[in-house]
């Protein structure tokens, strides 16, 4: 039995790669999954990328800055550290 594969490989595309796979999906009438294996991106994230771009089409070639976990601390944590640390 093959074992599980706990650790996930992210892939950031470029700009050039979002346009390529428009290209092929509007100007050859390719469905999403053809033109995402054809590109070789991944069908989920092509499916996505066509449903945003349905909902508000100039948000796809901005890049998203939000990575990673939202900070907890708050300034008046700030400020207690600091008090203390004196």
């Amino acid at each position: 039995m093959k074992e599980a594969n706990t650790r996930r490989d992210y892939v950031r595309y470029t700009v050039q790669d979002k346009v390529r796979f428009f290209d092929l999906k509007i100007e050859k009438c390719m469905s999403a999954a053809a033109a995402a294996r054809q590109l070789g991106i991944h069908v989920r994230t092509a499916q996505k990328w066509v449903k945003q771009s349905n909902t508000c089409p100039d948000s796809i070639f901005e890049s998203s800055e939000k990575g990673g976990r939202k900070c907890i601390l708050t300034e008046e944590h700030n400020a207690m550290c600091e008090i203390h640390s004196l």
